[in-house]
């Protein structure tokens, strides 16, 4: 099977991501989430990113995890936070995720804290995010 390319997004198209840490990462050259990617690779490359830009840990390791999901292409920027609220934190954990469990998860948060059922992505959606996560080498 063929691998996929990673797809690369603007840093500020990530969701949640403030200001700040946007200016923080634009200012060192980081300006696209494979950047990010690249700079951070390793948790140790992420501590020392956050040293270095005087962050918490927690506010590089959030946007990585989602630079990391927005690599698989039917979930990219629109959904990489929704897939990480759900408890999936790497396109390696998803590649391992069961469609179903991660599809009543995803349902459950849209429905719980978004009250929108109507825009959930579907059991179809899903497994097309694990298959693409499948085929995307790690980072």
């Amino acid at each position: 099977m063929p691998r996929q390319m990673s797809q690369s997004y603007p840093l500020a198209d990530l969701p949640g991501i403030s200001a700040d840490v946007l200016h923080l990462l634009c200012d060192r050259g980081l300006v696209t989430t494979l950047d990010l990617l690249h700079e951070a690779s390793s948790r140790s490359a992420q501590q020392q990113l956050a040293r270095s830009l005087q962050l918490r840990d927690q506010e590089i390791m959030k946007p990585v995890a989602m630079a990391d999901l927005a690599r698989v292409p039917a979930i990219g920027t629109r959904y990489c936070g929704l897939v990480l609220h759900c408890g999936v934190y790497s396109v390696q954990q998803l590649a391992q995720a069961h469609p179903g469990q991660l599809h009543r998860h995803v349902l459950r948060f849209q429905v719980a804290l978004l009250q929108q059922k109507d825009h959930c992505p579907t059991l179809v959606h899903v497994m097309q995010w694990i298959q693409q996560a499948k085929q995307l080498q790690p980072i």
